[in-house]
């Protein structure tokens, strides 16, 4: 493709033969790690939204490299033509790394390429390395790291690369094991070494989003797509939308205001702590939506309690009356998912009079508080 364009390399690791529950030789520097059923339904829905839903009328999207490590390997089928489908390569350190290389040549190509990164799978830390660990982590016995990618060195190497906006998605536990402690600064296999950029490029914007904070676990129920990655989705698809513009854009910032708000909400439902968090968060336009975004909604009495046998009703402008739904509903909070735009929230409190409140409701979120009449 001509010109600027998006280029994407989407991994998910889920089935390692050498960690426990593998089919293969444990390894002796397991740390505890088993087998997991998000990442490969999680990085299967990511590359379906670049391909179906991703749009920016500038950059449009090139490629998508997607490679996988799951217990049962399936096709991938196209999202926009259920009759296509496509063998996916195994996310092995060998087709990584030719994926990797490949990915910085497409990326070479253009400065005004926009480049995607997407890593799901186990991930350990140590200060501020992270192995990002592949299908054949631990396979050799004597250097269980050269089955795992060194992220940093990655990145930094990747500055060498033409492509002005990357954005990297590390969708992995960042936990601290004697693994990483003991091995001496060797984080994994160094793709691409790490050098300056060419001589009169203009600055990277290369922002990394992370599913947690350094030393912390990412959680997931199985079966499902991670907590990290459903946030991004709804980021991505609403929630980290705005209209400075005139039209509605996902912008870095935004996003990780709503990943991080999302993800955390969804880890304290299962009772868990998970705070994404992000590197080098510098401000560009990722993709075009183009209807109108959904927003979040809280509505909140004061005081806090009289929530709790009140009823509540709602109309955008313009629209049809209705009513929130009661059961279900958190404790002094109704939490709703609205589209964008002027609202007036009427709450009935037991036999007082009812209370309007008229809000513009704009992504991420939105909260409203109701008085109780005296």
């Amino acid at each position: 493709m001509a010109g600027p364009a998006t280029h994407a390399l989407v991994i998910g690791v889920g089935a390692y033969p050498h960690l426990n529950g593998g089919t293969a030789k444990r390894t002796a520097d397991h740390d505890g790690m088993e087998q997991l059923t998000s990442p490969p339904i999680s990085a299967r829905e990511f590359a379906a939204w670049l391909i179906s839903e991703f749009h920016h009328p500038d950059k449009p999207l090139a490629s998508v490299a997607l490679l996988l490590s799951e217990a049962a390997p399936t096709p991938f089928v196209d999202p926009t033509d259920g009759a296509k489908s496509f063998a996916v390569a195994e996310a092995t350190s060998k087709n990584v790394e030719d994926a990797i290389k490949a990915f910085f040549k497409r990326g070479d190509q253009d400065v005004g390429n926009q480049l995607i990164f997407y890593f799901c799978g186990h991930g350990i830390g140590q200060g501020t390395d992270t192995a990002l660990l592949l299908a054949d982590y631990g396979q050799d016995e004597l250097n269980a790291l050269r089955g795992a990618i060194d992220f940093r060195i990655l990145r930094l190497g990747m500055n060498r690369c033409k492509a002005a906006n990357q954005i990297y998605f590390v969708d992995a536990c960042r936990s601290s094991t004697d693994t990483l402690i003991e091995a001496a600064g060797n984080a994994g296999l160094v793709v691409i070494g790490a050098g300056p950029r060419p001589h009169g490029l203009e600055p990277r914007r290369a922002p990394v989003f992370y599913a947690t904070h350094n030393g912390f676990k990412a959680y997931a129920l199985p079966g499902q797509a991670t907590i990290f990655t459903e946030a991004l989705l709804k980021g991505l698809r609403d929630l980290g939308a705005d209209d400075d513009m005139g039209d509605w854009r996902v912008t870095t910032g935004k996003l990780q205001t709503a990943v991080e708000h999302v993800a955390e909400r969804a880890a304290a439902d299962i009772e868990k702590r998970q705070v994404p968090t992000a590197d080098d968060v510098s401000n560009f336009y990722l993709t075009f939506i183009k209807d109108i975004p959904d927003a979040l909604v809280y509505v909140v009495s004061n005081p806090p309690d009289a929530i709790d046998t009140a009823s509540l009703s709602f109309q955008l402008a313009g629209g049809a009356l209705i009513n929130a739904p009661v059961a279900g509903r958190k404790p002094q909070l109704w939490a709703l998912q609205l589209p964008s735009g002027d609202y007036e929230f009427t709450a009935v409190f037991g036999a007082k009079p009812p209370q309007k409140v008229r809000n513009h409701v704009h992504p991420t979120f939105r909260q409203v508080t109701i008085a109780v009449p005296p």
